[in-house]
């Protein structure tokens, strides 16, 4: 662009030096359409780019903190004339603060992809500051109308558990259904499977007969629920690691079929989540605050006091601590 804009200046230059030396109406008329030739530039690259757009986007909402992910940018106009676009980006961690300015210039005619990283997990949100287009001539940067913004979920990378959950998992009934008293309470019905359910809870009979995996559902006793306390850590540093033990901790429930309650606590009160699923999901709400924010966010909790069991587990950053747990630490 440099270059586009010092021919023009030497063209102008030497038209205007012509005109001087040389005044007739072949020199003026040269020396007016340099004068003009921006402006017909510009001109012409509205009418030939209309409903020029840029658009960002992102193949997943979630991604893991050590892999990242990548952005994918294109140019759209109704014309078919796509010119080159320039878009000043701001990558922000919601969570951590964290914020880095990336500049992508895409080709004419061609794609970009941008790979982004962040130290650690957060909701990361991409937002193009400033669209540019280039003009005809290659010597004006045009503005454009706003690229939509992309938030993508950074989830803590897990840290795996090796040592072994003392929850004992009950064994499966052979009758179909169980009283109070075996683990899983009354059978209720069935429902359709779900990743991590365990597989002796599959109904064979119905999923044969029907073509889709279904599984039964049971009542649950209070004394079957495997409960893991997180407190809140009070930095990010710390947050992001205490997710990833929990993480590796309801990996290994999981493994063993366990019910799961989740306690996040902070000020003296939980918010309490009954799977890994509804977790994940609430991170989207704690991830996208800072870390004061998030702890005022689980402490506003408008949930029903839910007594903690004495052997719950509990997880901080250094470590699990060994409340119902047969290896303390790691």
């Amino acid at each position: 662009m440099a270059g586009r804009r010092a021919a023009y200046v030497l063209f102008l230059a030497a038209s205007f030096l012509y005109y001087v030396f040389y005044t007739w109406y072949v020199s003026w008329t040269l020396f007016i359409l340099a004068l003009l030739l921006p402006f017909l530039s510009v001109g012409l690259t509205f009418l030939l780019t209309r409903g020029c757009r840029a658009v960002m986007e992102c193949g997943a909402t979630r991604a893991e903190r050590k892999e990242g992910f990548d952005l994918g940018f294109r140019v759209t106009t109704q014309t078919g004339a796509v010119p080159a676009v320039r878009i000043r980006l701001r990558a922000c961690n919601l969570f951590t603060g964290e914020e880095t300015v990336h500049k992508v210039l895409i080709k004419p005619g061609k794609a970009k992809s941008l790979h982004m990283e962040a130290g650690l997990c957060g909701t990361v949100r991409c937002e193009a500051v400033r669209v540019r287009r280039m003009d005809l001539l290659g010597i004006f940067w045009l503005p454009m109308p706003p690229v939509k913004p992309v938030e993508v979920l950074l989830m803590p990378e897990k840290i795996p558990f090796a040592g072994e959950l003392r929850a004992a998992v009950p064994a499966p009934d052979p009758a179909g259904a169980a009283g109070r008293g075996t683990g899983r309470g009354e059978w209720t019905g069935v429902r359709g499977y779900r990743e991590g359910d365990p597989l002796r809870e599959i109904h064979w009979k119905l999923t044969a007969r029907t073509g889709k995996m279904v599984v039964r559902e049971y009542d649950r006793e209070e004394s079957d629920f495997l409960d893991i306390v997180l407190a809140w850590q009070g930095t990010a540093d710390a947050l992001d690691c205490a997710l990833g033990r929990l993480l590796g901790v309801l990996e290994a429930a999981e493994r063993e079929g366990a019910c799961l309650r989740i306690f996040w606590t902070a000020q003296g009160r939980a918010r309490v989540f009954s799977s890994r699923a509804e977790l994940e999901e609430a991170f989207w709400q704690i991830l996208r605050r800072t870390p004061e924010e998030a702890g005022r966010w689980i402490a506003d909790s408008e949930e029903e006091a839910v007594p903690i069991s004495r052997d719950a587990i509990r997880i901080s950053s250094e470590a699990v601590l060994p409340a119902g747990i047969a290896e303390g630490r790691q």
